[in-house]
């Protein structure tokens, strides 16, 4: 004999099975899941894209708030005649924002003598004590920033106690507001 062993077909099968699996292993898997991931990481691609041209086309939108308040700034004022009428004023103003707002308004207090024979004012000012949850209070604060009038927050204090119940915050908000004739 010449030393050709044959081998037998159940052990060649085998090895052909195991070869193969060897491959899928080694070669075709890893490309599989680098294909996965690249397309993972394309499809995230595309979710930053479109929030990129929703802002694209909101740029009018966007334009034209920024200049109304380059505008505001400034030129906005409480229009009033006297110092009480421009406290007063304020007062309304800060009162209903909270009341929009979903704030239960507990006291508003002049933080100025509001005297009716005085000349205007070029400023008033006002401390407001409210309470409500914290999206009545964001909703607030919002609407004091982002209305026409020119209405500064001096001063704020958020706090939470237990008789005010569980989500129930107090607020306490100097405000003041400049004041044309």
């Amino acid at each position: 004999m010449t030393g050709h062993r044959k081998i037998s077909p159940i052990v060649a099968w085998g090895l052909l099975v195991l070869l193969s699996a060897g491959a899928f292993v080694g070669l075709i898997e890893p490309a599989l899941l680098t294909y996965r991931s690249e397309e993972v990481s394309l499809a995230a691609r595309a979710r930053v894209l479109g929030y990129g041209l929703a802002m694209v086309a909101r740029t009018s939108e966007i334009e034209a708030r920024i200049h109304a308040v380059e505008v505001g700034i400034g030129s906005a004022r409480l229009v009033a005649g006297s110092g009480a009428v421009a406290g007063a004023a304020l007062q309304s103003l800060v009162k209903d924002k909270a009341g929009h707002a979903g704030l239960a308004v507990d006291a508003i207090f002049p933080m100025d003598p509001l005297d009716a024979t005085e000349a205007v004012p070029e400023i008033v000012r006002l401390r407001l004590r409210a309470s409500g949850n914290l999206a009545a209070t964001q909703a607030f604060l919002h609407g004091l920033e982002m209305g026409v009038e020119v209405v500064a927050i001096d001063l704020m204090s958020v706090t939470t106690t237990s008789a005010a119940g569980l989500g129930q915050l107090e607020v306490d908000v100097t405000v003041s507001a400049p004041v044309g004739g």
